[in-house]
């Protein structure tokens, strides 16, 4: 229904909305085309239409776009002549043969009949609910009025440009100006919510198989284990299945190489952890991979199964157990450069077991290192091999002590804050480092100055 209300300048906006489109110098016709209230702002939001004129004591028109005729708009609206030109006028059919005429006193009104277009048929989508989406209803009556948005010029007050008579039409493609997506507008956000629900249904179908489905491989590897624990072996032709079962439904990675015989081998440090451990560690020790780990003191686990799996391009991946057992195995390795090291904050993690690289960062933060001899000892009487430069002066105070946090350390690694600390920590246990400032909150390590 459209009526005149009186709103004071807050409450309009709370009122207003999101605005779509704002055009002032714009005149409110009589029946007889002449102005009524002068000139104002016609504002178009997500469910109205204003007239605000200039100066009238916050007297506001307001047009609720359900209001609007708009069954005839989908074949396409007409666009006068003059659309683009000044005084243009625009004819907004309502319900009941009702109509509200506006002049563009200074042009654009083709942009306003583009955006009014546009949301007049997403309005037109939210009365036509789609089949198997639940849209709430309007509680306007919805106008079966056979009228047509109209934009006439002004015959009188306008020469004909195009060389056409004033109330010749030229009608425009409805793909011109409902050139929109589907996903705009109130409808648009209306038809997400509706399929995010579908989706959401759909998922917890999908999740209620799942765990159906889980239920019954457990029972059936809990049956397999019964098996084993009676017979001693289990043919291979059955667990094979249950195998391809688990890796079809992605519940189960752990690879589990046959033996001659045609049986699964139980043992963890079998034939396939070996090749994967001397695969791994290829890998990593390749030239093509140097700029990654070439640098890298140690990587956690978790990063070189996440890294690992990736190189592999997504076939035949390895479960999180194997790539642990495969440490395990590569441990025990001559060949390996890396130990399986548990670290002060409890990861696991390949260590280098040459210190150079990680010295050699940390020297060009703290200085040459402070040590008595080309060749220190560490702790345990092993001896390290690496060059030890010795500075020129040894510092004579605490303030000539370079020193480097956690924080630091970890932009110079490019690791995270977490696995530089338990490196520091790890120098620290292996007699390079000594740690100062804890009771401050703020840990810092410098050299070893106990060394000598």
């Amino acid at each position: 229904m459209v009526v005149w209300e009186h709103y004071s300048r807050d409450k309009f906006l709370h009122l207003k909305g999101v605005t779509l489109c704002e055009q002032d110098g714009v005149e409110l016709l009589q029946d007889g085309g002449h102005p009524r209230r002068g000139s104002g702002t016609l504002i178009l939001s997500a469910s109205n239409i204003f007239f605000v004129p200039n100066g009238d004591g916050g007297a506001v028109l307001r047009i609720p776009l359900d209001a609007i005729a708009i069954d005839s708009m989908l074949g396409g609206p007409l666009v006068g002549t003059g659309s683009d030109l000044p005084n243009a006028k625009l004819v907004v059919p309502l319900g009941a043969g009702g109509k509200v005429q506006f002049s563009f006193v200074r042009g654009g009104l083709a942009l306003f009949v583009e955006i009014l277009s546009d949301v007049l048929q997403q309005w037109n989508i939210i009365r036509q609910p789609v089949p198997g989406a639940h849209y709430p209803q309007s509680t306007a009556t919805p106008s079966h009025s056979s009228q047509t948005l109209r934009s006439d010029s002004a015959t009188s007050a306008i020469p004909n440009a195009s060389g056409c008579s004033g109330g010749e039409h030229v009608r425009v493609s409805s793909d011109d100006l409902f050139s929109v997506t589907d996903r705009a507008g109130i409808a648009g956000l209306m038809r997400v919510s509706a399929e995010t629900v579908q989706q959401r249904e759909a998922f917890r179908d999908i999740d209620h198989v799942m765990k159906n489905v889980s239920s019954l491989v457990a029972a059936i590897r809990h049956l397999r284990q019964k098996q084993q624990s009676a017979a001693g072996m289990v043919p291979s032709e059955d667990t094979t299945a249950i195998e391809s079962i688990e890796a079809t439904l992605g519940l189960s990675a752990t690879a589990r190489p046959q033996d001659p015989i045609g049986f699964v081998v139980g043992d963890t440090h079998s034939k396939f952890h070996q090749e994967l451990a001397r695969e791994i560690h290829l890998w990593i020790t390749h030239e093509k991979n140097q700029n990654i780990f070439g640098t890298m003191p140690l990587i956690p686990l978790i990063e070189l199964f996440s890294l690992y799996n990736k190189a592999r391009g997504g076939h035949d991946l390895v479960s999180t157990n194997d790539v642990l057992c495969a440490c395990r195995v590569l441990d025990k390795q001559a060949y390996a450069e890396h130990t399986l090291k548990k670290l002060s904050s409890g990861r696991l993690a390949l260590q280098r077991k040459d210190s150079s690289v990680v010295l050699e960062k940390l020297e060009r933060v703290l200085g040459p290192r402070l040590c008595n001899s080309s060749q220190a000892r560490e702790p345990g009487g092993g001896v390290s091999f690496f060059s030890c430069r010795v500075p020129k002066a040894f510092p004579v105070s605490p303030s000539e002590l370079k020193s480097i946090n956690e924080v630091e350390f970890a932009s110079v690694l490019n690791v995270a804050y977490s696995v530089a600390m338990d490196l520091l920590e790890e120098l620290e246990a292996q007699g390079f480092l000594c740690r100062s400032g804890g009771e401050f909150g703020c840990l810092v390590f410098h050299w070893n100055i106990f060394v000598f």
